[in-house]
Formats: structure tokens, C-alpha cells, sequence
């Protein structure tokens, strides 16, 4: 008689073991996590080494010879037709200046002449 409630002690224990309700192993945590996309302004700098040439160039020439006193533009800015660049300055502009004065003055005094000898 021994052995029978021994066995429904036994058989009421395996049936408590598998009622049905088992817990689950808890969840590791992730390996790898995410973050929210972001935008950010990347700027690379290469150094250069050769030769660079414009696509569009203009050739500059001034008509007197002189040094060039002031700059109007900053390098490699946008310019349009007839814009100023630079000024010419220093003794040998105003030497320049001061012949084509000369020969200002030296025509109109020959169209007076002219005129005088007309009438």
C-alpha cells in the first residue's frame, strides 16, 4: 500500500511539471544596435599636384605701362563685360597721363588753328 501513495506523490509532481505553463529564457540583448539616420556636410580636400588651366580665359593688356594699385575682384570671381578689375597707379601711369594730356591739349589748339584759318 506503501508504493501506491508513493506513486500518486511521484505522478501528482510530474503532472505540476507540465501544466502547460513554462517560462521562457529571457531575451539577450542585441549585438548591434541602430541609430536614426542623420545628414551631415562631408567636404574632402585633395591635394593637387600638375598643371590646371582654366576653360575660359580673357587676355588682359593695358595700353600704358604701370603698376596696378588696386584690385576690384576677388580671385577667380564671376566678371561681366565692361566690369572694372583693377586700377593702374604710380609714376609711369601719371607720366602716361600727363602725354596724352599733352596731346589733348596739342589737338585742340590745332582744331582752334584750323578754324581761325577757315574763317
Amino acid at each position: 500500500m506503501r508504493a501506491r501513495p508513493l506513486a500518486l506523490v511521484v505522478l501528482g509532481m510530474m503532472l505540476a511539471g507540465c501544466g502547460g505553463r513554462t517560462t521562457a529564457p529571457p531575451r539577450p540583448a542585441p549585438a548591434v544596435t541602430t541609430a536614426p539616420a542623420a545628414t551631415r556636410r562631408v567636404e574632402v580636400t585633395l591635394p593637387f599636384l600638375g598643371h590646371a588651366e582654366a576653360a575660359r580665359t580673357v587676355r588682359l593688356v593695358a595700353r600704358a605701362e604701370a603698376r596696378i594699385v588696386h584690385i576690384a575682384v576677388r580671385d577667380g570671381a564671376d566678371v561681366r563685360a565692361g566690369q572694372r578689375i583693377f586700377e593702374l597707379g604710380g609714376p609711369r601711369a601719371k607720366a602716361a597721363g600727363g602725354a596724352l594730356q599733352a596731346g589733348v591739349t596739342n589737338a585742340q589748339q590745332a582744331v582752334t588753328a584750323a578754324e581761325d584759318r577757315l574763317a
